[in-house]
């Protein structure tokens, strides 16, 4: 009786692929957890006692204008990413926005005599940045140098940045 159950046939070497085909399956979905996991654990871990106040501060977006203690921080953060990829020491220029744990940045960097810094490659001068609040101080999430396109706009997509932080970004006004 053809296709019955007699007819069935163990292949070590079909049972083997599927095996192995599964497994993959599997190890993808755990590095998928896993990876979930990181995120769900940094963003606990930027909200600590203490930092309330912190929150309070920015419930909203606020506009970091030159010579605010935050900016500078945020730009010593920056500085030595930006002036690996420059190769010249670099004054940054442009606008600056926090929302709670969030800070981006969208201009440009200059050198010691005030030179607009260009990006090597494209000769673009354009700097942006995102940060984010968490354990150990501000960490750089993001960060593109030379770009000619508003990357950022993917943001809130990517890290949960607020929406209304990076149109902050892409207006013309303050």
């Amino acid at each position: 009786m053809a296709g019955g159950p007699s007819d069935f046939r163990f292949d070590r070497a079909v049972a083997t692929a599927m095996l192995g085909g599964m497994m993959t399956f599997l190890s993808k979905i755990a590095a998928a957890y896993v990876m979930a996991s990181v995120c769900v654990f940094a963003a606990i871990s930027t909200c600590r006692a203490g930092d309330e106040r912190f929150y309070d501060r920015y419930p909203a977006p606020a506009n970091l204008k030159a010579g605010d203690a935050l900016r500078k921080e945020l730009f010593e953060v920056l500085r030595p990413i930006h002036e690996r990829f420059a190769k010249k020491k670099a004054k940054f220029t442009g606008r600056m926005w926090v929302q709670r744990h969030w800070a981006v940045f969208a201009g440009s960097s200059v050198d010691e005599k005030g030179t607009p810094i260009a990006e090597p490659g494209s000769g673009n001068t354009e700097v942006a940045a995102l940060w984010l609040k968490t354990f150990q101080g501000w960490v750089v999430v993001d960060y593109g140098f030379g770009h000619s396109d508003v990357f950022w706009v993917d943001w809130p997509e990517s890290y949960g940045v607020p929406q209304t932080l990076v149109e902050k970004l892409t207006s013309s006004g303050e």
